[in-house]
């Protein structure tokens, strides 16, 4: 075991005042490699301090958080931020998880999928993720303060929308809303979308106490997603929209 280490020489650190700097960052690296953590054990305490978040955005977490744990948790975490090109070679080369065949509860078979590279899109909210591990890293005094090194990684490829966007043409909504077919509950979803312009989430989450005739007002206040009642998606989200006449009608029938 090594008892000291040179810092340098007298021409690199010519007075005691550089000299004792340069021995107190030292000294700042050693105590961080020998208090340092794995990896699985910052996402470990992740999972009970950092995962104040959205319902349905922690589970997107858990899933990131699972990835990680199974190609970096027996790494050190100081060992891990030091090695960027590696981990923007991890996030360039990640794939989707391959299913296999099998057979749904009704009896339906499903094909399975073979492994292939994840979306641009994909990439870069791991990336996200990953420098708000090291953040809380850094937050907790698992890390010593310091520029946070997953910036300095670039996501390759090109952004390919997954869902096309489809506009609906005056005629066509008015077709859809004729149709005999559609269920009631439908048809008003769609007539409140098409007359404020919610996320499918938020019309999920309204309430009837939302709604004030007198004022002509619609309170957007919260959003259902997979059946979790949570907040709406930005703050900015969470507001008091004046509600159209025909729309009132509408509500009120």
């Amino acid at each position: 075991v090594h008892r000291s280490e040179r810092i340098g020489t007298v021409k690199q650190y010519p007075t005691k005042a550089s000299a004792e700097k340069r021995a107190a960052k030292l000294l700042e690296e050693i105590n961080d490699r020998l208090a340092c953590i794995k990896v699985s054990g910052l996402c470990g305490r992740f999972e009970e301090d950092g995962m104040d978040v959205r319902s349905h955005t922690a589970m997107t977490y858990r899933s990131f958080l699972k990835r990680v744990r199974a190609d970096w948790g027996e790494c050190r975490l100081d060992e891990m931020i030091k090695d960027i090109v590696a981990m923007e070679d991890w996030i360039n080369n990640l794939t989707t998880l391959p299913t296999e065949d099998r057979q749904s509860k009704r009896g339906k078979f499903i094909k399975g999928r073979p492994a292939k590279p994840m979306s641009k899109k994909t990439k870069l909210h791991m990336k996200a993720f990953l420098n708000r591990l090291v953040e809380c890293a850094m937050k907790w005094g698992l890390l010593s303060l310091q520029r946070n090194p997953v910036g300095l990684i670039q996501v390759k490829g090109k952004r390919v929308r997954v869902r096309t966007i489809t506009m609906l043409t005056g005629k066509q909504y008015r077709a859809i809303i004729k149709d005999p077919d559609l269920p009631q509950h439908v048809r008003v979803m769609i007539q409140v979308a098409m007359y404020i312009g919610l996320r499918a989430s938020e019309i999920l989450g309204l309430k009837w106490t939302d709604i004030d005739y007198k004022k002509q007002s619609i309170k957007i206040q919260r959003s259902v997603v997979d059946k979790d009642v949570d907040e709406t998606k930005t703050p900015e989200s969470t507001a008091a929209l004046s509600l159209h006449p025909e729309l009132a009608a509408i509500l009120k029938a």
